[in-house]
């Protein structure tokens, strides 16, 4: 079974922070960092001062795109290392990078504050992360 995949209390923290208050399901309480059951009716739970709204990922890839022209993209590798003089296969790692995005063209690579161009991770969701700490 798919599940939604929730930012963490600490981005939630961060994104609040930094003006995001769409409408979504989940939340956060701030007290605790506890994620709340799955609410059945949007809400913009940052007009409360006890929560912190909890948006996908996904939420705040679209939210960073129509806010600030920010496209991420998340990249999986299969890196290779030399090994008695051949390379082989190392795994896989996933990737992201950062780009700006105007009505006519792509700025790319973006490097905003020393974000970086990229970083390999083991997991998707740990790239994920690792690009939104680093943004927001």
């Amino acid at each position: 079974m798919i599940k939604e995949k929730f930012v963490s209390a600490k981005l939630a923290r961060l994104l609040k922070e930094k003006g995001f208050n769409e409408s979504v399901r989940e939340h956060y309480y701030s007290i605790n960092n506890q994620l709340s059951n799955i609410n059945t009716e949007y809400n913009t739970w940052n007009d409360y001062p006890d929560f912190i709204s909890a948006p996908t990922y996904q939420m705040v890839f679209d939210w960073l795109r129509e806010k600030y022209n920010i496209e991420i993209f998340i990249s999986v590798g299969y890196p290779h290392i030399k090994k008695n003089g051949n390379y082989v296969f190392n795994g896989k790692t996933y990737f992201w990078d950062v780009a700006i995005t105007t009505d006519d063209h792509l700025i790319y690579p973006f490097d905003n504050n020393n974000v970086g161009t990229n970083s390999y991770e083991e997991t998707s969701e740990i790239a994920i992360e690792t690009v939104l700490n680093k943004l927001i």
